[in-house]
């Protein structure tokens, strides 16, 4: 099953790389074989970085809040007197 797939999905690549000068030369299965590997791996961990991405974003506007906090006027006289 894996290799007549493999040789649908190479023949497939073939008709598409015939258009791309730089891709004419490769061969047409590490390519196939090299987008299915990247997919599975996205794949794998889109649960990981989608919840990264989440919490990293989170914490980026909390910071931007405290950053973008007005300051109080007790805070402008000390800093005033010095």
């Amino acid at each position: 099953v894996f290799k007549r797939t493999l040789e649908i999905a190479a023949a497939q690549t073939v008709k598409m790389t015939k258009r791309v000068p730089m891709l004419v030369k490769a061969n047409p299965e590490r390519l196939t074989l090299g987008l299915a590997e990247s997919l599975m791996f996205r794949g794998a961990i889109k649960p990981i970085t989608f919840g990264g991405k989440l919490f990293l974003s989170y914490k980026f506007v909390q910071w931007t809040k405290r950053k973008s906090r007005p300051v109080r006027a007790a805070s402008l006289t000390l800093s005033a007197r010095r």
